[in-house]
């Protein structure tokens, strides 16, 4: 049941419901289930209120059709309709959820809403091969109503399933994540963040900023409040993710630690009694400490003391903490082992500049084990961490004849011995504990120097990975100098909508694979397009209601086309199909010198 007044709390608690957020929230996947949930409901008030009733938008009757799945099937997608019943109430729109029985039935339905939403799944093309006459009926409506027909794949593929539902000029989005029930997957409720309420993501223009037409010109206003509140409720949700994937790894690596037996009760009365003192300078803002080393006299007690570390500083509210073990990046690994860690937990460049201004304690456990005497906090470049304070577990007998303090000052050149503190750990744990430390740490050696002799390591094929993401960050901030250079000369205008659009004419790819490939390097374009200040017209993220009217329409607006010359294109704009449709309105257009035609020429190599 849905709770129908969605002032205050009664949204909020349907929300906490829909996706079983406890009362007090514990453990780190129930804290970002909850602040997500909460910020989620908050986002759909304000879109209401801001938006849709300030500018006067359109309240929808909306038709949520599905075909009712077995009582013991795992496809939930009763949860679906739920919650999408609780998305659009929220924003004011009247939803009736109607289960699919027969055509005539679903024409009458269909006369009384102004838009329906079908939810994709086998069991609901299987009825319409029973009944064919349904698939006419869905798509006449979607015909005669513009922008009224949206699609979720819920369940199934795009051939097997999709397309026997909804003919192919109509946008379809895949909405199988939502429905992940792997246990503590953030992917739920991400999937419904991304595909119903984005207004320009990687899954393209989202479900809700789609019917209500924002990206018409008319609604240019609207468009900007929705942009900002979304992107504060992105930057939100994105905050949570960090957290909660740092807090996690730590989990993990406890979870992991083959002596975390002996730490079950408080083993260590005295040895490590420093580290509870420590709390109140790590999270004073004044305090110079910058760097603090453990030096413990054997691999056990520098095992356990890190355990330590992790359990106390996971639980510290007011920063984040990372927590590197430097077995994992031995040699010249260990100078990119900070952003290594952070992309191995999913991290984009965008996560890491934020937790780089971000209050953090960096924890680099076992730095015996690194195989050389580096500088991590150099290496590392984290004098670019203005907020961040380091933690050092090493076995002491490393630097028995070697001066440690330039391998653990921040600065090494310009030395403040007030920003170093070290503790020197006594022996507590037994010789046979000891024996199993040392046993560890061999097979962990061995494992490590395998992998190097067979295969490139995880931490080298990241690194291109990195490159590449860098690449796209430098040439994002060009393209974003260059529209400046062009705002302040008056050839565009600062407002993206405000300047001539730019048409991308393109085929699609017949097989899947490479279809993902070649709209994954569209996207990117129009992002470009859109850094240097032209508005990118492409089907993916804009595509809805009649194929032949959207293309006519979007030519007739677009100053500009830039037309994909593949092999593919070429013989589709050679029959019978919307390519040459699209083909012949560009150059007809285009002879009257109202558009200029840009062809790239792509082909295999």
């Amino acid at each position: 049941g849905i709770n129908a007044e969605y002032g205050g709390q009664g949204m909020v608690e349907t929300f906490r419901q829909l996706f079983s957020v406890p009362e007090n929230p514990s453990s780190p996947f129930d804290k970002w289930k909850s602040a997500v949930v909460d910020d989620l409901s908050t986002f759909l008030s304000s879109v209401k209120e801001s938006v849709i009733q300030a500018h006067g938008l359109k309240i929808f009757n909306v038709l949520l059709s599905y075909n009712p799945e077995p009582v013991d099937s795992l496809l939930k997608i009763g949860k679906v309709n739920t919650t999408l019943q609780a998305c659009l109430t929220a924003i004011g729109c009247n939803v009736t959820i109607d289960p699919l029985t027969s055509a005539e039935l679903l024409q009458t339905q269909l006369n009384s809403h102004d838009l329906a939403i079908v939810l994709c799944t086998p069991s609901y093309a299987k009825k319409i091969q029973d009944e064919p006459q349904i698939h006419s009926v869905i798509d006449d409506f979607g015909k005669r109503k513009l922008d009224s027909l949206l699609t979720l794949l819920c369940d199934g593929g795009f051939g097997d399933t999709a397309l026997k539902i909804v003919a192919g000029h109509f946008l379809i989005r895949e909405f199988k994540g939502f429905l992940v029930s792997t246990e503590e997957s953030l992917t739920p409720l991400e999937t419904l963040i991304d595909v119903i309420l984005h207004y320009s993501g990687a899954c393209g223009l989202g479900l809700i900023p789609d019917f209500l037409d924002l990206k018409k010109k008319e609604n240019i206003e609207a468009y900007k409040i929705y942009k900002q509140l979304f992107s504060e409720l992105d930057e939100s949700r994105n905050e949570y993710t960090r957290t909660f994937r740092l807090r996690k790894n730590v989990e993990k690596h406890i979870q992991d630690n083959p002596l975390r037996s002996h730490l079950i009760s408080d083993p260590l009365p005295g040895a490590l009694s420093c580290i509870w003192d420590l709390q109140t300078e790590i999270e004073s803002d004044s305090s110079p400490l910058k760097s603090i080393v453990f030096f413990c006299p054997r691999a056990a007690e520098t095992i356990l003391t890190g355990m330590v570390l992790e359990k106390m500083f996971n639980k510290i509210e007011t920063s984040l903490f990372l927590s590197i073990d430097c077995a994992d990046f031995r040699g010249k690994v260990a100078h990119q082992c900070v952003t290594l860690a952070l992309q191995s937990l999913k991290m984009k460049t965008s996560d890491i500049e934020a937790i780089k201004q971000s209050s953090i304690i960096i924890l680099f456990k076992n730095y015996d084990q690194v195989g050389s005497f580096d500088n991590l906090f150099v290496k590392n470049r984290l004098h670019r961490w203005p907020n961040a304070k380091f933690f050092v577990t090493c076995r002491a007998d490393v630097f028995r004849n070697r001066d440690y303090k330039s391998c653990f000052l921040t600065d090494p050149a310009n030395p403040r011995p007030e920003t170093l503190k070290v503790f020197r750990v006594k022996t507590f744990v037994s010789e046979a504990l000891e024996t199993e430390a040392q046993l560890v740490q061999a097979k962990s050696n061995a494992i490590e120097a395998q992998n190097l002799e067979t295969v490139p390591t995880e931490q080298e094929f990241t690194l291109v990975k990195s490159k590449t993401r860098a690449q796209r960050l430098e040439l994002s901030e060009f393209l974003q100098k260059v529209k400046e250079t062009y705002v302040t000369s008056g050839v565009l205008k600062s407002n993206t909508h405000e300047n001539p659009q730019l048409f991308i004419s393109y085929a699609w790819e017949g097989d899947r694979k490479s279809l993902i490939r070649q709209q994954g390097h569209l996207s990117r374009i129009v992002e470009d397009l859109g850094n240097v200040g032209f508005p990118g017209w492409l089907d993916i993220e804009k595509m809805t209601g009649d194929i032949d009217q959207q293309m006519a329409g979007n030519i007739r607006d677009s100053r500009f086309t830039i037309v994909i010359g593949t092999p593919r294109y070429t013989q589709r704009s050679q029959m019978e199909t919307n390519v040459k449709k699209e083909y012949k309105a560009i150059l007809e257009k285009q002879s009257t010198g109202n558009l200029l035609v840009i062809p790239v020429l792509c082909v295999d190599t």
